[in-house]
């Protein structure tokens, strides 16, 4: 099998995918998504609003909302591995970093080739 064609066709069949996916959806989400949701929340929240509220999938929400955010909590590997923070569109401009438990940072530098 194709890992690729999987990929493709499972998106193809999710109706979470779908519906976040429409330019309608994202116009939407991202002028009033975020309005009945505490001012702090965790991932559990997040999930659960976007899967019952609007029935869009958490995952690709988020991805579309992450650059109209304040704070954004998330792994350092986020920030430090350029592929991720790439397939992520995470600019690092204009940015402040907090590295928390910085002392594991040292397992994912050589892993990445940069910081």
């Amino acid at each position: 099998m194709n890992k690729n064609s999987d990929k493709k066709d499972c998106k193809s069949k999710c109706g979470y995918y779908e519906r976040c996916r429409s330019e309608t959806a994202n116009n939407f989400l991202r002028s009033s998504g975020l309005k009945q949701l505490p001012r702090v929340f965790d991932i559990e929240q997040f999930t659960e609003y976007y899967q019952t509220t609007y029935i869009v999938c958490p995952y690709y929400t988020s991805r579309l909302l992450i650059n109209d955010k304040q704070i954004i909590l998330c792994l350092y590997n986020y920030f430090i591995d350029s592929c991720v923070r790439n397939s992520m569109q995470i600019s690092t401009n204009n940015l402040i970093i907090i590295i928390d438990r910085s002392h594991y940072i040292k397992d994912c530098v050589p892993e990445s080739n940069e910081i």
